[in-house]
């Protein structure tokens, strides 16, 4: 498996044993909830620790008077909130990338067996176990289908594009946005026929204006920081100006790092004008091309291309070549082209047949007849001999029914002929 296969698949185990940390809640008389961490409890009070936003923490102590009800995580809510989501998804994984979350399960189950989510804990790791059994046997499962090994092969290109555009989905989802450009660049490069890649291109055509509102922000953040430390104090200017040179040669190394690195968009940093200028450059190249892609024909050929499978295997040949013709309005289109191509051996196969079935049937040659022969006194004329299948071995003529009779003959008309000269012999003598 390619390495930004591996990378795909590590990514989704990852998100699988992610899931929304439970805590603490304390809810008021007022109504108002707090969820976070409860650090100390004493008769009269309440410490707790909470996200003020998703990166500040914060304390609050809390009268226990000011509070109605104290809900406490259990360790195995916490555990099981990691591992909820390790159940078989719509797309299976490399048979390598299961035990990553059988195992956590296989110890939940062990170190829980009184949760409360035990049998569903149970549940998923058996629909996993199953899984992985099918997996280890070849088979390959997307968007909820499972393809046989020889269907996994023969499919291998547009489950390649799929499993690329999803881990597209999944980095534009976790907000990296410029990694999910680049992953948009490898598919237009590598799978830019395959039937995932209209929605790659309206994924990408989002992000864009995303990333394009971002950096404009960027830029005049920096100008007004810029317009700060002109006024700053002189203790505190040289310090400020270091500080922000820094940041911006940290982001003109990485936009060095990431052309290194064959990126087509380098890391959106935003503490440098360098990267920020460069991520501008590319939007807008990128932009009227990427919205400019004709996301409607593509969608098209790819259902036609599809009608054309169908009709290929229920038989119907005539049917599909018309649907393929309707798939030519996207030409990178790889199912119209291997289809395409099987349609044409097929055609070319039933061409062969029908040529061996007309070809005409060679007459049987004619039966073999025999020498003719002069007719003799002492054997009947024998015109014709019928043709036989094989060769009959023959008797030797003495040991024939008319042999033995011929030679029986023969010697009494010779002890006949002895006789009779005897006889005339003693005549002749007695006269």
């Amino acid at each position: 498996m390619s390495l930004p296969s591996r990378s795909v698949f590590l990514l989704a185990a990852a998100l699988a044993l992610t899931g929304p940390a439970l805590a603490d809640t304390i809810t008021l008389k007022s109504g108002a909830k707090i969820e976070g961490k409860i650090l100390s409890e004493t008769a009269t009070e309440v410490t707790i620790e909470y996200h003020e936003t998703a990166t500040i923490l914060d304390r609050k102590t809390l009268k226990r008077a000011e509070i109605a009800t104290i809900t406490k995580e259990t360790p195995d809510i916490a555990a099981w909130a990691a591992l909820k989501a390790a159940r078989p998804v719509a797309n299976s994984l490399p048979t390598e990338q299961y035990e990553k979350l059988l195992f956590p399960l296989r110890g939940f189950v062990s170190a829980y067996p009184a949760s409360q989510f035990l049998e569903e804990a149970k549940k998923n790791l058996g629909a996993l176990e199953e899984e992985k059994k099918r997996v280890d046997g070849g088979e390959v499962k997307i968007a909820d289908r499972w393809l046989s090994r020889e269907e996994a092969e023969k499919e291998r290109y547009q489950i390649s594009g799929l499993v690329a555009f999803n881990f597209m989905k999944a980095q534009a989802a976790g907000g990296d946005l410029m990694g999910a450009l680049n992953s948009f660049a490898q598919i237009e490069k590598n799978f830019g026929g395959a039937a995932s890649f209209p929605d790659a291109v309206e994924l990408a055509a989002r992000v864009l204006p995303t990333v394009k509102a971002t950096v404009e922000r960027a830029h005049q953040n920096l100008k007004n920081e810029a317009i700060g430390r002109q006024t700053a104090a002189t203790s505190a200017k040289a310090e400020l100006e270091a500080a922000a040179k820094r940041e911006e040669d940290a982001g003109a190394a990485s936009v060095v790092a990431a052309e290194r690195a064959g990126l087509k968009w380098p890391p959106l940093n935003i503490r440098s004008s360098k990267s920020l200028a460069k991520i501008a450059e590319k939007m807008a190249q990128e932009t009227p091309r990427v919205t400019g892609l004709p996301v409607a024909a593509m969608r098209q050929s790819i259902v036609a291309a599809e009608a054309a499978k169908a009709a290929v295997a229920s038989g119907d040949l005539e049917a599909a070549e018309a649907a393929l013709k309707n798939a030519t309005v996207w030409e990178p289109n790889e199912l119209a082209k291997r289809l395409t191509a099987e349609l044409a051996e097929m055609k070319k196969a039933g061409m062969e047949s029908e040529k061996v079935a007309k070809a005409p049937v060679p007459a049987a040659p004619p039966a073999t007849a025999a020498v003719a022969t002069p007719p003799s006194k002492s054997q009947p004329q024998v015109s014709e001999v019928p043709a036989v299948a094989a060769p009959v071995e023959e008797k030797p003529f003495y040991l024939t029914p008319v042999g033995i009779a011929a030679i029986v003959g023969g010697v009494a008309a010779l002890l006949i002929g002895l006789r009779v000269l005897a006889s005339k012999r003693r005549r002749a003598e007695d006269e």
